[in-house]
């Protein structure tokens, strides 16, 4: 019996799979993020909400754009009642998570709906094309470029997107944003950036800076909010040195 028949005798049933766990977590949210297009489909037919959040806020839409799910991604666009720029608690829209990943065919399906704004900051005040340049998806980066004008936004720490292509070495992105300011009539003095480091590679990573989103060594110092996030909130060594903070001011942060 597969998925979608599981998911149709439960509902026939009379059992309960369109609410919410006590972390918000949907069966519609499982099943945009691991890519079940027909429990999608049904859930969608039986009035499931398609922007209910989790206690990151986070929909449907990001769990899909987040993990390449393009079908899932163009049924839930088309449902009327879709926030396609809706906000998770960091503010940061499905677009973030599709540029994160470099997932270009969901950046392209989302922009053209007219409805998500290209160059939307989040907390932090980075945009998706400074996620795209940190994380060296070049595809993503020269689409954004051609749609959006965040080219020099700095985020809270005045890290722009070619800062964060210089940093992490991914020299044709940053050869990319350089080509565009000076055809924008930017000047950008170059020895004001960052030296090249190694990115952190996903396997090597024991979790993610909540802040930059870029991987934390297993064996590197990082710091801990024990509240955000349902106290899963963790800030990189870098980002903390740049005296970045969790979502509330107030909140004790530990070194770990």
């Amino acid at each position: 019996m597969g998925h979608v028949e599981v998911v149709q005798l439960l509902l026939d049933q009379g059992a309960d799979i369109i609410g919410a766990n006590s972390e918000g977590e949907t069966p519609l949210s499982s099943a945009s993020l691991y890519g079940h297009v027909g429990v999608v489909r049904l859930l969608l037919d039986r009035g499931a909400n398609i922007i209910a959040t989790n206690s990151e806020g986070i929909t449907p839409l990001h769990l899909a754009s987040q993990n390449g799910e393009v079908d899932i991604v163009k049924l839930l666009l088309a449902i009327d009642r879709v926030e396609p720029d809706l906000k998770d608690r960091t503010d940061r829209t499905p677009l973030f998570y599709a540029a994160k990943n470099g997932h270009k065919a969901i950046i392209e399906l989302l922009l053209a709906i007219n409805q998500v704004d290209v160059d939307s900051k989040d907390y932090y005040n980075s945009t998706p094309l400074s996620i795209a340049a940190r994380m060296g998806r070049g595809d993503a980066v020269a689409l954004f470029l051609t749609k959006g004008h965040a080219l020099t936004i700095g985020d809270n720490f005045g890290r722009t997107p070619l800062w964060w292509a210089k940093k992490n070495g991914y020299p044709e992105i940053a050869d990319l944003l350089l080509k565009k300011s000076r055809e924008n009539g930017i000047f950008i003095q170059e020895d004001d950036l960052p030296i090249t480091t190694i990115p952190v590679l996903a396997d090597e990573t024991s979790r993610w800076c909540d802040v930059c989103i870029l991987g934390i060594l297993e064996k590197d110092t990082y710091y801990h909010c024990s509240v955000c996030y349902n106290g899963d909130f963790d800030i990189c060594k870098e980002c903390f040195a740049m005296k970045a903070h969790c979502l509330d001011e107030s909140h004790t942060i530990i070194q770990k």
